[in-house]
């Protein structure tokens, strides 16, 4: 039968055994020589005499007669005798060592989450239990190894079907790992596949905001029109002119409409073709203004209009600063003039200088630039 032990009295259980089987052993070499492996007709011939007597034994509870039931029973006795007296009934302590992936302890999915080696010798025992046999089994935790103690028939027919259990419960197992690393595989490809999904969703939606054309080249309208049909934007033109400025060819990727306007401007002009592009938002309108285009959705204007002075000279302008009193009023206004400057696009094309000694202040830069600096120096007067 099946000993049910913790990893401490298991130890001592195996190593009581293994004395006893050492001192055993030693006795029996001066004496006899090995024991002759048990042959298939042998161990089929010694099955045959425990049924018999294992039949007998069942007769007997059902015979009514006393006489018959016992000639049944001394009968059976009689087998039992014959069958003990067998050589290869000497008693022998055994080991059977499972295989190394039974050793990892794993759940087999049932309700009392059994570990793999404790089912197996569970099966063996209720198996050793049905057949009858004489055989106890010890199992030693720390080495994996299972003890098999009795006759010697019996502890060979056990270690028989240990070996197919084993066997068996090692292909339970591979095929329970094959079906967990498959579980995780096809986790792992939808957990990549939604992250795939994300990252087009992100793109879609920076794609729905932002310019993204391979233009050929062709008029400024016509460009205009291939970039709204992409992103929506507001573009207002000063004239009709001003959409048969020709583009040259371009390509841009994921570029904010306002950006990509303004970028235009820099692009190098054939005659008479030059353009100002202003970024209309609500700071550049109320720079105290703390509401965002985030605040409400709302957008911001692009204007578009065809440069003043067609050769594109730089213009001067020169401003007394001392009608507005205190230096530092004078310091508010150069700060004004930046901001706007910085609003409208201008930060590298626009130089603002104030000569504390003279009380001049001097601002260069393209005519729109020179003249947007003409409107914040007349909305401060009007203050």
């Amino acid at each position: 039968m099946h000993q049910i032990r913790t990893k401490f009295t298991t130890r001592i259980a195996t190593l009581t055994a293994a004395v006893l089987l050492a001192t055993s052993t030693a006795s029996a070499m001066q004496t006899t020589p090995p024991a002759k492996p048990i042959t298939p007709e042998r161990m089929a011939r010694l099955s045959e005499m425990r049924r018999d007597m294992l039949r007998l034994m069942q007769q007997s509870e059902l015979l009514v007669q006393d006489a018959d039931r016992e000639a049944a029973m001394e009968e059976a006795s009689k087998l039992k005798v014959e069958l003990a007296q067998q050589p290869e009934s000497e008693r022998t302590l055994e080991t059977f060592e499972l295989d190394a992936t039974t050793l990892v302890l794993t759940s087999l999915g049932e309700p009392s989450s059994q570990s793999a080696i404790q089912s197996l010798v569970d099966t063996l025992d209720n198996e050793i239990m049905v057949r009858s046999s004489e055989v106890q089994i010890y199992f030693d935790e720390v080495t994996g190894t299972l003890l098999l103690q009795g006759p010697r028939w019996q502890v060979e027919e056990a270690k028989g079907r240990a070996s197919d259990l084993n066997q068996a419960l090692v292909q339970r197992i591979k095929q329970l790992r094959m079906a967990k690393l498959e579980q995780l595989r096809e986790e792992r490809l939808e957990a990549e596949g939604d992250e795939r999904a994300r990252r087009r969703a992100a793109e879609d939606a920076l794609r729905a905001k932002t310019v993204n054309i391979s233009w050929n080249g062709g008029s400024l309208g016509e460009l205009i029109a291939a970039v709204q049909n992409q992103v929506a934007c507001n573009v207002v033109l000063s004239d009709p002119s001003v959409a048969k400025v020709p583009i040259p060819a371009l390509s841009v990727q994921l570029m904010a409409p306002e950006v990509f306007f303004q970028m235009l401007a820099t692009l190098p002009p054939q005659p008479g073709s030059e353009i100002s592009v202003f970024v209309v938002t609500q700071a550049s309108i109320d720079p105290t203004s703390t509401r965002t285009v985030k605040d409400d959705g709302s957008m911001s204007a692009i204007t578009i209009s065809r440069n003043a002075r067609g050769d594109g000279a730089i213009r001067h302008l020169v401003i007394d600063v001392r009608q507005w009193g205190k230096p530092d009023e004078a310091s508010r206004l150069v700060d004004a003039i930046g901001f706007a400057m910085d609003a409208a696009g201008f930060t590298d094309s626009v130089k603002i200088r104030l000569h504390a000694p003279t009380n001049l202040m001097f601002v260069q830069g393209p005519d729109e630039a020179v003249r947007l600096a003409n409107d914040v120096i007349a909305a401060t007067k009007a203050k």
